[in-house]
């Protein structure tokens, strides 16, 4: 077994409420010194995943913790060091883009596909460009934390583009003899 853990014959399954297809195992494995770590499994983009604990505590409550309770931990914890109107303005778009969408949502079932599938329904929802990428922003800001704090490998907002913001080019209108300068005289004109 890798490295050196023998899973032991008690294991505890447990399946998603809101995944219909995911399923979570929790197995005890003991380690070559004689201690009991506990094995979190689970698949994941069609490939095997798993997680080592030392506490069946904290085994049984990875994955479970959804991103409306970690984005409370983060703002509680985090929230600290930001400025009045950066706090303001977060919770704003957690309130209005974040929470309504995937505040339901376990971290570990966040994927790529998941924050992109999210991204178009704001923009079908009637998010600007400018909304869709400061939501986006600011849930990878939150989920950078969860990387940080190990309830997440890693964050799955890195790598997606943000929306572009289309701004129309406009040429200021140049009032006095400056402007008279470059322009054809009436008698060229005509």
């Amino acid at each position: 077994m890798r490295r050196g853990l023998a899973p032991s014959k008690v294991s505890s399954r447990a399946s998603c409420a809101r995944c219909k297809f995911s399923q979570v195992s929790i197995q005890r494995a003991t380690n070559q010194d004689g201690t009991t770590r506990y094995v979190v499994r689970w698949r994941e983009g069609g490939r095997q995943r798993g997680r080592r604990f030392d506490r069946l505590a904290d085994a049984r409550a990875f994955g479970a913790e959804t991103l409306k309770e970690w984005l409370a931990h983060w703002f509680a914890v985090d929230g600290v060091r930001w400025e009045k109107n950066a706090r303001l303005d977060r919770a704003c778009v957690v309130d209005r883009w974040i929470a309504p969408y995937l505040g339901d949502v376990r971290l570990r079932d966040l994927g790529r596909a998941r924050i992109i599938e999210w991204r178009a329904a704001m923009l079908a929802d009637g998010a600007s460009p400018y909304q869709t990428s400061k939501a986006l922003g600011t849930l990878s800001a939150a989920l950078g934390s969860a990387v940080d704090n190990e309830r997440l490998p890693a964050n799955p907002c890195v790598g997606i583009i943000a929306v572009v913001v289309v701004r129309s080019q406009t040429f200021p209108f140049r009032w006095g003899p400056q402007a008279l300068r470059g322009a054809p005289s009436r008698d060229a004109r005509r």
